[in-house]
């Protein structure tokens, strides 16, 4: 373990985690779709990992980068990345190869991770010439296998050799308006962003890419003495079946996948009483999208309004986050404690609560900034510009109205994409709309793709119709293009360009 410069051994958060598991080693931690691993059994697979690495030379300076499957050995590989101190990355964009080697030619990774699943595909084969080396955890032709590397370890804790001010984690960003940017964080700083809760009956399933969502999730179950389990797919029955099957206890989703979750005909079939917490970030969630939910799900919902760069900012929940507040339920909530939040003017000029501006925070855990992109102006004086347009209420509580750059002048009305995908979501056969807007520049009309309701045979015109009625201006309202399954990146989020694309035809 190595030294804070006290002279006090410095315990970082991962150093923390693995303790945990080696105290209570029987304890099944992480499950997939064909197993379950035990504490014991995790710990010694990540101090095998790290012994690995480290005799590969990787340690405090270096970036390891992951282009990894929804499996216990990508969680091992990471936690043992920063067991020797190193920084570690979860890539986006695996299914863009472009994409992919624009974000690593950013970070430019000493060694990048990849999967039997993931080697064959194009992007990773394109991507290996932007690292020093590529591994594969797991047998791939050509590739050193780092899984019989550590096999091959002394079967020893690893002392963890982290220190607080060292890089710990770069956070890929969703991507969904272009390429992903890398915000970074030093071991203290993602420790502050985990935060420290005990909560030992904890069973949280993830179903999607390690996004920073469920990267911070995972870790802050496995550090509160919780468990995980993994599905490497979305699939709204094998999600309910395995709730019930297991106890789940929390969830989280992005909005359009868990729009197609709580419209599953399987939902009223199964036990889901263990469930305490449902959770969704990501996205849009407009009132009448919400009171569909709790209709659906009941009053354990948790909506939260943060950032990869910043990390949580408020939170929404039970009471406020029920149908007996509905005044509540176009609000993201109150902003946590620590959190400091302003509204500024296009030129960074602060306004008063009450006036809509752009977001503006600080607070703990908060990324310093992006690698690779030096002086972005998102961060500046120690706040972080979100680009969201919002505003307090008079009670504090934070109202998000979407994008500053997708809002539009019509006819002399200021309209965002939100107040169409209220009125949309409004609509009994709709479960989910995204809204765009139809042309660059400053003014004119949006197009709206709507998630139809299972079983559903509305048309598009009868919801333009809708629209036309419940949007003022009614000029605002354009193209409407009916969909079965809403298009989503592979962390949930709405692909925006593809929703372009379908609007455009």
């Amino acid at each position: 373990m190595s030294q804070s410069p006290s002279g006090v051994p410095y315990r970082s958060w991962v150093d923390r985690m693995v303790e945990g598991f080696r105290a209570d080693p029987d304890r099944v931690v992480v499950r997939d779709a064909s197993r379950g691993l035990s504490a014991g059994d995790f710990a010694a697979t990540i101090d095998r990992y790290a012994w690995a690495l480290a005799a590969r030379g990787i340690g405090a300076g270096d970036r390891v980068a992951l282009l990894a499957t929804e499996s216990p050995e990508a969680l091992a590989v990471r936690y043992a990345v920063a067991l020797v101190g190193a920084a570690s990355v979860f890539t986006p964009d695996t299914g863009r190869p472009e994409q992919l080697v624009r974000f690593l030619k950013q970070i430019r990774p000493g060694l990048l991770v990849v999967f039997p699943e993931t080697a064959p595909d194009a992007q990773a084969a394109a991507a290996r010439i932007l690292s020093h080396e590529t591994v594969s955890v797991g047998p791939v032709d050509g590739l050193s296998d780092l899984a019989e590397e550590a096999s091959a370890q002394v079967d020893t804790p690893f002392a963890g050799r982290a220190r607080p001010d060292h890089l710990a984690v770069l956070i890929a960003s969703g991507g969904t308006t272009g390429g992903s940017k890398a915000s970074m964080r030093s071991f203290d700083a993602y420790a502050a962003l985990l935060g420290d809760v005990r909560e030992p009956d904890r069973k949280l399933l993830v179903c999607s890419a390690f996004a920073y969502v469920s990267q911070v999730l995972v870790a802050q179950t496995l550090l509160g003495g919780g468990s995980v389990t993994l599905r490497d797919r979305f699939d709204p029955a094998e999600l309910l079946r395995v709730i019930e099957a297991e106890g789940i206890t929390q969830l989280s989703l992005v909005e359009p996948l868990l729009a197609e979750f709580a419209d599953h005909p399987d939902l009223s079939e199964r036990d889901l009483s263990s469930l305490r917490r449902v959770s969704h970030i990501g996205a849009v969630a407009p009132a009448s999208f919400r009171r569909r939910l709790l209709a659906r799900l009941g009053p354990i919902l948790v909506n939260t309004y943060g950032a990869s760069e910043a990390g949580m900012v408020s939170v929404l929940t039970a009471p406020d986050y029920s149908l007996e507040n509905p005044e509540r339920l176009g609000t993201a909530g109150r902003p946590r404690p620590g959190v400091h939040l302003r509204l500024v003017e296009a030129d960074g000029t602060a306004l008063p609560d009450g006036e809509q501006g752009v977001i503006e925070v600080r607070l703990p855990g908060m990324s310093s900034g992006y690698f690779g992109r030096p002086g972005d102006p998102a961060f500046h004086d120690g706040w972080y510009r979100t680009g969201d347009l919002g505003y307090l209420d008079a009670d504090g509580y934070l109202h998000v109205r979407g994008r500053a750059a997708d809002a539009r002048d019509v006819e002399g009305v200021i309209v965002l994409p939100l107040d169409l995908e209220e009125a949309t979501c409004d609509h009994p056969d709709v479960v989910y709309a995204v809204a765009l807007p139809a042309e660059p520049g400053p003014d004119g009309s949006f197009g709206v793709l709507a998630l139809r309701a299972r079983g559903s045979s509305v048309q598009a015109a009868d919801v333009r119709a809708h629209l036309e009625r419940q949007v003022e201006p009614p000029a605002a309202v354009g193209d409407v293009v009916l969909v079965d399954h809403l298009p989503v990146t592979e962390q949930g989020k709405p692909d925006r360009s593809i929703i372009g694309e379908l609007l455009r035809r």
